[in-house]
């Protein structure tokens, strides 16, 4: 029998001008400063000061809010800090809501540098899962073909709003290193 959610999410993400005009199923939650570390922040690197990432630059003024789905963003840190909350909030391998793929889908479309490879023929949802190979919990994409393929959201915040380490160290994150590729 199939869950009548996943056609919704189906038509959402096939149709986006529909998916704007759904409002958000919860309210916003205030945001604990302390509770902001995505899980397995602790282990990530330091950065060698000869390398000159985004988020090592001096803060842009003004930043232009970003428009993710239904979601505006003015800042970097609210962004992050949302993500960071979906990710803790969730049950692991349940389907999140139709508010939040709608956000998702947009996060990884504008803000993931390989966002044709890893949405493939299409999104049917998001899901938070273990790491298999570090252990913390990850965003997942569902695809509609079932790969379920893990994504950063850091990274897509950071393309689309970069942080200074400043901004980070306020927030209880860490810089993470520029790598060459792989993961994201």
């Amino acid at each position: 029998m199939e869950d009548p959610t996943t056609s919704v999410m189906e038509e959402v993400i096939q149709e986006p001008e529909a998916a704007a005009s759904l409002k958000r199923e919860h309210p916003e939650e205030p945001q604990d400063e302390a509770a902001e570390k995505e899980e397995g922040d602790e282990v990530a690197a330091e950065t060698d000061d000869t390398q000159d990432p985004p988020a090592k630059r001096a803060k842009m003024e003004p930043v232009e809010p970003v428009k993710l789905g239904p979601k505006t963003f003015n800042s970097g840190e609210e962004m992050i800090l949302y993500f960071a909350n979906i990710l803790r909030a969730v049950t692991v391998n349940q389907n999140m809501n139709e508010y939040e793929v709608m956000v998702l889908t947009e996060l990884v479309r504008q803000g993931h540098h390989e966002a044709v490879d890893k949405i493939g023929p299409g999104i049917k949802a998001f899901q938070a899962r273990e790491n298999p190979i570090y252990g913390n919990r990850c965003m997942y994409l569902i695809r509609t073909d079932g790969e379920a393929v893990d994504f950063s959201y850091r990274k897509c915040c950071e393309k689309l709003m970069p942080l200074t380490q400043e901004e980070l160290d306020k927030i209880g994150m860490k810089l993470r290193p520029q790598s060459g590729g792989g993961g994201g």
